[in-house]
């Protein structure tokens, strides 16, 4: 999937961006704040945000920048959900590169599974701090 963005929807490198991605099988969204722009056109998903004009003329990162942040926000939120790397309302991808993830790693663990601390961390070891294993596991213990 390719996401071209532009907030006046006609930058000839976005174009080009969907275009090729489109004529190598790839599914596109475009991303304008108006109507009927070259990049709306041009993708599978055309996505307009309709922000009206700016405060400060020539300024798209106020409200055209914004709207678009909140769609890329809302769509690599899905893309987290579809791809596991949500459990529940719990971001569960992470890896313990540093004291104040692994400590995040077992509060989540403890809140998922209702446990201790000593428990997820004892949980946590055994699946190689992965914590949809640990969750699992746990659960199919519990059965």
């Amino acid at each position: 999937m390719v996401v071209g963005i532009s907030a006046a929807g006609n930058a000839s490198y976005v174009v080009g961006a969907i275009e090729t991605a489109k004529s190598l099988g790839a599914v596109t969204l475009g991303i304008s704040c108006n109507p009927g722009t070259k990049i709306l056109n041009a993708a599978d998903i055309p996505i307009f945000t309709d922000t009206g004009a700016e405060v400060l003329t020539g300024s798209t990162r106020l409200k055209a920048g914004t709207a678009q942040k909140i769609i890329l926000n809302t769509l690599t939120t899905c893309a987290m959900a579809k791809t596991g790397k949500v459990y529940e309302n719990m971001m569960i991808n992470l890896s313990p590169s540093n004291e104040k993830l692994k400590h995040r790693m077992i509060r989540i663990v403890t809140e998922i599974l209702s446990c201790s601390e000593d428990e997820a961390i004892e949980r946590l070891n055994a699946n190689e701090w992965n914590i949809r294993q640990a969750v699992t596991t746990a659960k199919k213990e519990r059965v």
